[in-house]
């Protein structure tokens, strides 16, 4: 275990590089950062499939899940930085597609483990697309029209997010499921912040730099976590 705790503070250190190389204009650099802190967090998760203490199907989805994120978030990183102007939106829309086909790798898995619901929990899938439909319609934030419908799904899924992990260990209490639990929320936090990060239009500097810099320490402790829980 002492392996998979070095290996991922080593992913969640490195990914603060690419926070710097990110308000520092060094997208090539930024994305070397990126690219090394996931393959540590799937690194992780490769370890601890090797001292698995789960069935197959869950690591399985674990790592899937990872995989997702990691393409996802390159993708984004490409877009931003790297890829011709006209070829941005193709690439925003391919890294906000490929991270929710990761976040339903999580959220089918933990429904499934759970095997029920708290229905109590459906405002949590309610409120984010809310809350992101609101916003947007104050003009805090302003996706191109055609990111409204994508962001309004990934209003929900963040909702199932977090809906599903806090009913996992509502009816499953133990430190796997404890720290299922914090890292969907902190997952749930993160993908919140990268909302504003990505549609509110000309933020402060000191806004951009504090979201870049909670968004890849919730993230990457978040994934780091997940990878963990494979040999809890």
């Amino acid at each position: 275990m002492t392996a998979l705790y070095i290996i991922g503070a080593f992913s969640v250190f490195i990914s603060l590089f690419s926070g710097f190389f990110n308000h520092t204009d060094r997208p090539k650099l930024r994305l070397l950062a990126k690219l090394t802190a996931s393959l540590l967090f799937l690194a992780v998760a490769l370890v601890a499939v090797l001292n698995a203490k789960t069935e197959a199907i869950y690591y399985v989805f674990i790592l899937a899940a990872l995989i997702f994120g990691m393409l996802g978030d390159l993708f984004l990183v490409i877009g931003k930085g790297l890829a011709s102007e006209g070829g941005e939106p193709l690439f925003r829309i391919f890294g906000i597609s490929t991270f929710l086909i990761g976040h339903i790798f999580y959220v089918a898995l933990f429904f499934h483990i759970a095997g029920t619901f708290n229905y109590f929990l459906i405002f949590l899938i309610v409120i984010f697309p809310i809350l992101l439909l609101v916003l947007t319609k104050l003009g805090f934030l302003k996706p191109k029209n055609y990111e409204l419908a994508l962001c309004m799904v990934y209003g929900v899924v963040l909702g199932l997010m977090a809906a599903s992990v806090i009913n996992l260990y509502l009816y499953t209490q133990t430190t796997r499921t404890l720290l299922i639990m914090i890292a969907g929320l902190l997952f749930a936090f993160s993908d919140s912040c990268l909302s504003i990060r990505m549609f509110k239009p000309n933020p402060k500097m000191s806004l951009k730099i504090f979201l870049i810099y909670a968004i890849l320490s919730t993230y990457y402790t978040a994934q780091v976590i997940f990878a963990i829980s494979i040999a809890v």
